[in-house]
């Protein structure tokens, strides 16, 4: 089939993403291609809200290390001096801008 094509930084192939395959190998492939394509839209929405939107310097940091990073709740309001609910409302707004920019993605 000649030289592969790289699909992205994981090394996967497209000849491992689209097979001619059978049905069922091609249903994998299908699911795999969906899942890296979601995780894709995701981490462009991600990047986007950070680097393209008003978010604060303090709110990116914020949702970084309590969403992302999985952070405890109590150690990012003492980290960042700020209270519950504001660590709620960043996570709450950050979503929803990520939201909207992958349903964006979605549509045809």
């Amino acid at each position: 089939m000649g030289e592969k094509v790289i699909f992205d930084e994981d090394g996967v192939s497209v000849e491992e993403i689209l097979p001619d395959a059978d049905t069922a190998q091609s249903q994998d492939a299908a699911d795999i291609f969906e899942k890296k394509w979601k995780a894709a839209c995701l981490k462009s929405a991600i990047s986007h809200v950070f680097t393209q939107t008003a978010l604060s310097d303090q709110s990116r940091e914020i949702y970084r290390a309590y969403v992302l990073e999985d952070g405890d709740a109590g150690e990012v309001t003492r980290r960042f001096g700020v209270t519950p609910e504001v660590v709620r409302q960043v996570k709450s707004r950050v979503n929803r801008m990520i939201a909207a920019l992958v349903k964006r993605f979605e549509k045809p």
